[in-house]
């Protein structure tokens, strides 16, 4: 090959790998300058409103007091964030909304979002894949995930508050298991604060579930029960005599509920949350790197290599001068 071949060789070379370096900078730039989250856990698609029922009355003994404290601490709060809420109770022997409420007070709530946000969040959550790994985002779902990191701290200073007053809560000075009344008076609350249909509601009933009312309440569970998923949480004791009767009284009570589940305080302290941690709950931002930066780096390679290029047409074409003068 001749020396303009080769020189003309050498350019298109020079070309396609400064071009290329140069393509490859863009690319890389443009995508290491993206916003990045993830979220550390498996959460759920929804944001809830909980309610929580807690019988520390004598006829649960102190371990068994104990355990339904751990539970809906560990097992029920713990899962609880932003735009989250939830009430507690504690049953006795004369049910009072204002008396009878642990935690949860109307304006005593975990931030909340606002407008659209809380949508834009749970499409977010949905995303196929596994979102432990970083994934790409626009600025304005960067500035959103910002907005709920900064929420975040309030969520939990309510939730380690409401975990306080469960660990701090003495039993109720009126005995007595009256589970109806107390149910009765939740809903009403229920009722009051209504779940938008976007989001879950929740009712776990931590105790031994023994019925003592005075005087004798109607045994079908109130009907807005069905807009609930419905948990019964209590001490499993086969040799108690009067169990059969208690197991009874919640089948035929709640026959007309459709999402009802029950846990034994064994099977809830030993397994996982019993309700799925918050949407945002493990939320990390990763912000973008400089475009600048990044590409200024391809940028650098592409003029040496171009310089080398163009050093070694100088040096073939002096050779081939230096030859036609021989």
């Amino acid at each position: 090959m001749d020396t303009k071949g080769k020189i003309a060789l050498l350019l298109l070379v020079l070309v396609l790998v400064v071009g290329m370096t140069v393509l490859l900078g863009y690319s890389q730039a443009k995508t290491r300058s993206q916003p990045k989250f993830k979220i550390l856990t498996e959460n759920r698609a929804r944001f809830s409103d909980v309610f929580v029922l807690i019988d520390g009355t004598t006829s649960m003994s102190e371990s068994d007091f104990k355990n339904a404290k751990d539970i809906v601490n560990e097992r029920i709060l713990s899962s609880l964030g932003v735009n989250d809420t939830a009430s507690g109770f504690a049953l006795d022997g004369a049910f009072q909304d204002s008396k009878s409420t642990v935690f949860g007070v109307y304006g005593q709530q975990p931030p909340k979002l606002e407008g659209e946000d809380p949508k834009k969040i749970l499409e977010l959550v949905k995303r196929k894949g596994d979102l432990r790994e970083p994934q790409t985002c626009s600025e304005d779902v960067f500035n959103l995930l910002q907005n709920v990191k900064t929420k975040q701290p309030g969520a939990n200073a309510k939730r380690e508050e409401w975990q306080t007053r469960i660990t701090n809560l003495p039993r109720p000075a009126i005995d007595g298991s009256d589970y109806v009344k107390a149910l009765n008076g939740i809903v009403k609350q229920m009722n009051h604060n209504k779940s938008d249909s976007s989001r879950d509601a929740w009712l776990f009933v931590v105790g031994d579930l023994k019925n003592e009312p005075r005087p004798a309440h109607p045994i079908t569970a109130d009907p807005a029960l069905n807009d609930f998923h419905v948990w019964l949480i209590y001490p499993y004791n086969s040799n108690d005599p009067s169990w059969s009767a208690t197991e009874q009284f919640w089948k035929d009570y709640l026959a007309e509920i459709k999402h009802v589940e029950k846990r034994t305080f064994a099977n809830a302290l030993r397994g996982e949350f019993l309700i799925k941690p918050n949407p945002t709950s493990g939320v990390e931002t990763i912000p973008g790197e400089d475009f600048w930066r990044v590409f200024r780096v391809y940028l650098i390679v592409a003029g040496i290599v171009c310089m080398m290029g163009l050093v070694g047409i100088y040096l073939l074409i002096r050779r081939s001068s230096s030859e036609i003068t021989l």
